[in-house]
C-alpha cells in the first residue's frame, strides 16, 4: 500500500492510468514516509531504497507512478547540501569538462542554453567560455548550490578567484 502522503500520478507522456510495476528495490520507497526516505534521498547508502518504476501499457514509457509532490521535492533539494562538496575539485573540474565536451562534440554550441541540475556552474562555465550561446538558463533546485553558481562572475571559472 502506498503511503498516503506522496503522490500517485498518470504517466507522464500520454496520461494513461495502466501501468505495471516493473522495477523495484527489496525495501520499496513508496511504502514509507518522506522523513523516512529523506535519509536515502541526501546520499549513497549501502542499502538501495527507490520508488518503484511502472512500465505504462499504453505508450511504454518508464517512470515513478508514486513520487514526491511537489512541495516534498523543493523541501528535499532546498536542504540537500551541494553534491560536490565531498569530492576534490580536480576530479569535478575534469568530470564536468568531460561531460562539456561530451554535448560539444554533438551540437553547435550557439542560441539559447538550457541546464537543470547545473550545481555550482562547472558546465555551465565551460558552455560560457568555449561557446556562443545569447542565452542562459539554468535551473538548480538545491538553494545552496544555486547561491554559488549566481554568485560567480559571468566568465570566472567554476573553483577561481574572480581578478
Amino acid at each position: 500500500m502506498t503511503h498516503p502522503a506522496l503522490r500517485d500520478r498518470s504517466c507522464p507522456l500520454c496520461g494513461s492510468r495502466d501501468a505495471a510495476p516493473e522495477v523495484r528495490s527489496r525495501r520499496r520507497a513508496e511504502l514509507r514516509t518522506v522523513d523516512e526516505l529523506r535519509p536515502f534521498w541526501f546520499g549513497i547508502d549501502k542499502e538501495r531504497r527507490f520508488f518503484t518504476y511502472h512500465r505504462c501499457r499504453d505508450c511504454g514509457l518508464l517512470y515513478n507512478r508514486v513520487f514526491f509532490d511537489d512541495a516534498q521535492l523543493g523541501a528535499l533539494y532546498g536542504a540537500m547540501p551541494p553534491n560536490m562538496d565531498l569530492v576534490p575539485d580536480a576530479a569535478i573540474v575534469a568530470t564536468q569538462r568531460g561531460y562539456f565536451e561530451a554535448v560539444a562534440a554533438r551540437t553547435s554550441l550557439t542560441g539559447g542554453y538550457l541546464e537543470l541540475g547545473p550545481d555550482v556552474g562547472h558546465v555551465v562555465a565551460e558552455a560560457a567560455t568555449h561557446g556562443s550561446f545569447d542565452s542562459f538558463w539554468l535551473f538548480e533546485p538545491n538553494r545552496a548550490s544555486m547561491i554559488g553558481c549566481a554568485s560567480r562572475p559571468r566568465g570566472a571559472r567554476p573553483g577561481s578567484s574572480p581578478t
